[in-house]
């Protein structure tokens, strides 16, 4: 269920089932989560019969995809979707070679080359329903149910933690906004300060001094601590 603000009236739409799944399970940054299951989705898809639809083929074949998604659809498995849109994709490159540009065009020539390698259909798609998903998680922050769920994540990475704070005074009052991100602040300051030691307590483990010193909590630090500062991609 997804929020729209018509004056006071708010209508129910879809968005707000997969923000309340990611905030279900307490471990981790839930925004990672959300934006995870938006890629899976967007990848599923488009190896799938969205590859054959027109309109979709025709926005793979300008876009394409960035390292990560075409690693991710070969990881698939899917040999004949993936050759398909290579196929025409690589048909729509060979265009950008037809042309040699004269020396003052030379400039507009790399800029269609610099858009054609920063572009990718699934990011753009993956941004787009993102975009809704974080409207709706501020949305739904007016709901105590889901604002208990909220405080109760273990944290938030540092890419989400932006996004949050960036969106924060577009959706809340001044004493709202204020009283949000200290309590987000808060939690992500005991997270790092408790990563701090456990990664410290790691780095002991190689030291002799420590060598009879149990550190639990050492363990797997170093990986959570990545997680914590670059946000967790599956």
């Amino acid at each position: 269920m997804y929020y729209t603000v018509f004056g006071d009236d708010m209508k129910e739409t879809i968005y707000t089932i997969p923000v309340n799944e990611a905030f279900d399970e307490k471990c981790g940054c839930p925004v990672c989560r959300m934006y995870n299951a938006l890629e899976k989705i967007e990848i599923e898809r488009i190896s799938g019969a969205a590859m054959m639809e027109p309109d979709v083929r025709m926005e793979t074949n300008k876009s394409g995809f960035c390292k990560d998604h075409f690693a991710k659809l070969c990881e698939l498995g899917k040999a004949l979707p993936t050759a398909l849109m290579l196929e025409s994709h690589l048909d729509h490159i060979k265009k950008y070679f037809e042309y040699i540009p004269p020396k003052k065009k030379v400039n507009m020539m790399a800029s269609k080359l610099r858009m054609l390698n920063n572009d990718c259909y699934v990011c753009g798609r993956v941004r787009q329903f993102f975009a809704c998903e974080l409207d709706a998680l501020f949305l739904m922050l007016k709901e105590e149910d889901f604002k208990k769920k909220f405080d109760e994540a273990e944290y938030f990475c540092l890419p989400h933690l932006e996004l949050l704070v960036t969106y924060a005074p577009s959706y809340l009052k001044k004493k709202e906004c204020k009283e949000f991100l200290k309590k987000l602040l808060d939690k992500e300051k005991a997270y790092f300060e408790k990563l701090h030691t456990d990664v410290g307590d790691f780095c002991k483990t190689f030291d002799h001094r420590f060598s009879e010193s149990d550190f639990p909590n050492s363990k797997g630090s170093t990986a959570r601590a990545i997680s914590a500062i670059i946000g967790d991609r599956e």
